[in-house]
């Protein structure tokens, strides 16, 4: 059953909502305002929180018996027992409720909160509306009477995800990394689990960007190929992480599973298995709940250990120094920079990261090859195109072990075009620096540069 209710912030607060509807019935229910764990954490900051303030002073101090009271917009509330769980609205609720906490100490609005996060920032903002409590203290009753909200209550679990996902009224856009971790929350019933998974989920700020690499990882498949959204098509990705991460992943309350491949070696006391760090294949199917959870918490500590672009995280510090003067600086390589991370992401999934320098410097030349060779600049289409031709991902995946792989990348015969060695252009600019950390002639014709590189790579890994 959904029900709607109009009512001031003073009502909502109190946890007691008794709405008089158009028809002349009554629309009663109670219970203490609650944030779940499925929900975002409470992002607002300075800015964010001016805006509101601003306009709530704008509209308070006019004073006018006519006009109707300020409209904050519609909160979407799950009724489940004595909890009415906010689904939309937490933003603006929690930010008028700091505020009036700021400005008058004694009573304090009832929201419960269960995300380490929403609580650190919460005290964060609250040190800021702290300095402005005194310029709200004359308006602290029109706020909590003359601030009004639309309630839509719903008693389905289901009908409060919907919501969740569709609304958009409080001014943080949902990405679709938000969206599939309230879905697989949600489905994980067993209360201290849930709470278990969204402690470990919030711990990981690099989700949006691992969710994007591992969803390409599993679109740039040459058996089953599907094409990837544009890096500036923002609802098509969103749309696309929530596809391939709720809407696809199998429902029904599967068992937490891991797909592998094991090394199975024969010794003299028998058969050793060797299982890899990481449990889960990137392409595997993933059920609802805990299984999806676990495996972008798994590939984002993946992607912390092989990519964190931040000095000194390495213990391997020619690979540091390889990442920060080849990898790290752009210009012009946005596209392949991506595919570079996938690839290595990949192969740290399946080999680790023993021997990741050599993998790199291997990945690199292939992954980078359209640089060098495409006269213009390597667009977004650069990608698939040279996927087409020479698919690594695949390749990585495939491979049975390091050394089979290296020999693979070896055989890529990489194409440069003359065009790009003259003028001081970007691309001859780059050149430079290669042949700098490679430690390479750059006075050569555009067929010799890629042996060379060859041997600055084998040189430097030995």
């Amino acid at each position: 059953m959904i029900q709607t209710a109009s009512c001031s912030l003073d009502t909502l607060f109190n946890g007691r909502v008794n709405s008089k509807q158009e028809d002349g019935s009554l629309v009663s229910f109670s219970g203490r305002l609650n944030v779940p764990e499925y929900q975002r954490p409470y992002l607002w900051g300075k800015r964010e929180t001016d805006r509101l303030l601003n306009d709530l002073t704008e509209y308070l101090l006019q004073e006018s018996d006519e006009r109707p009271d300020y409209y904050l917009g519609s909160i979407i509330l799950h009724r489940k027992g004595d909890s009415l769980n906010i689904i939309d609205g937490q933003q603006r609720l929690t930010t008028i409720a700091l505020l009036l906490t700021a400005i008058n100490i004694s009573e304090v609005p009832a929201i419960d909160y269960s995300s380490p996060s929403s609580t650190q920032q919460i005290r964060e903002n609250y040190k800021y509306l702290l300095t402005r409590a005194e310029e709200f203290r004359p308006l602290y009753w029109r706020i909590r009477e003359h601030v009004n909200v639309t309630l839509v209550v719903t008693d389905r679990e289901d009908d409060a995800y919907t919501f969740f996902e569709t609304q958009n009224t409080d001014g943080v856009r949902l990405s679709g990394v938000d969206i599939i971790k309230a879905y697989h929350l949600r489905a994980i019933k067993n209360s201290c689990s849930r709470s278990r998974a969204a402690v470990r989920w919030e711990k990981h700020n690099e989700l949006d960007k691992v969710a994007i690499l591992l969803l390409k990882a599993r679109y740039w498949n040459c058996l089953r190929p599907r094409s990837a959204p544009g890096r500036n098509q923002k609802r098509a990705i969103k749309n696309a992480i929530v596809g391939e991460f709720s809407e696809r992943t199998r429902k029904g309350h599967l068992p937490d599973v891991g797909f592998v491949f094991a090394k199975v070696q024969s010794t003299g006391s028998g058969i050793q298995t060797t299982l890899p760090n990481v449990s889960f294949a990137i392409r595997q199917p993933l059920n609802d709940g805990e299984n999806l959870v676990d495996y972008m918490v798994a590939f984002s500590n993946l992607y912390s250990e092989v990519l964190p672009y931040k000095d000194g995280e390495w213990k391997d510090q020619s690979y540091e120094s390889f990442i920060n003067s080849i990898i790290k600086p752009v210009d012009g390589t946005l596209f392949l920079k991506e595919l570079f991370e996938i690839s290595l992401l990949c192969y740290a999934h399946r080999f680790g990261t023993e021997k990741l320098y050599e993998a790199a410097l291997w990945l690199f030349r292939c992954t980078y090859e359209p640089r060098l060779k495409n006269p213009k600049t390597v667009k977004e289409v650069s990608v698939p195109e040279f996927l087409r031709g020479y698919p690594v991902v695949d390749i990585i995946l495939n491979a049975f072990d390091h050394r089979e792989l290296m020999e693979e990348l070896k055989s890529f015969k990489a194409t440069v075009n003359h065009e790009n060695l003259t003028g001081n252009t970007v691309k001859r600019r780059y050149l430079q620096r290669l042949t700098e950390f490679f430690k390479i002639s750059f006075h050569l014709d555009a067929d010799a540069i890629d042996p060379r590189l060859k041997e600055g790579i084998i040189s430097l890994i030995q």
